[in-house]
């Protein structure tokens, strides 16, 4: 499930900003919630939607591919993850 979390790996940060990407690209894109998951294969709702770009619901690698598609953007382009060293090596 992916969501607005830090997660550990490797002594590295990373802190996916997912919710933010979705909507950032979908306002770039001119689109409602209601017409970005009615264009979903198979469509969401529009209240899901809502939930995960509030930050609110997890998702699935699956529902992350088909927003992406969806978007037209790649999988790894809404995942943009950044990484921080901890040990500041």
């Amino acid at each position: 499930m992916f969501t607005g979390e830090l997660y550990m790996h490797y002594g590295k940060t990373l802190h996916i900003n997912i919710e933010y990407k979705i909507k950032e690209q979908r306002l770039m894109n001119n689109l409602t919630r209601e017409k970005l998951a009615k264009n979903m294969i198979p469509p969401i709702s529009s209240k899901y939607l809502w939930e995960i770009e509030a930050g609110k619901k997890n998702m699935t690698a699956d529902v992350l591919r088909r927003l992406a598609i969806a978007l037209n953007v790649s999988s790894d382009f809404l995942l943009d993850l950044s990484i921080n060293n901890d040990n500041n090596d």
